[in-house]
């Protein structure tokens, strides 16, 4: 059949279980690698931006690290300023 004996058996048993051959779905919240920075630290960037518009990404950057001892790049500061919903930032 093409189907290495390994899987049939795993579908078998997952089967003989279950009652269900399929595999679960999976919550796509749970897919990928775990995000570097915690709900805190997100927390602690939008009070930034809120006190000053105008700060930088290295800036950002490095108070995460001096103050809430997360080190990471400026880019990861970018995704997570984008998905906080905010578009443009220097």
């Amino acid at each position: 059949t093409g189907v290495p004996p390994r899987t049939i058996g795993a579908i078998r048993k997952r089967f003989l279980a279950t009652g269900d051959p399929t595999l679960p779905k999976s919550d796509p919240r749970l897919i990928g690698r775990k995000r570097i920075l915690s709900k805190t630290d997100l927390d602690f960037i939008q009070a930034s931006i809120q006190k000053r518009p105008d700060v930088y990404l290295y800036e950002l950057a490095r108070d995460l690290r001096d103050i809430c001892g997360v080190d990471v790049s400026e880019p990861s500061v970018w995704r997570a300023l984008r998905r906080c919903g905010y578009t443009r930032k220097q």
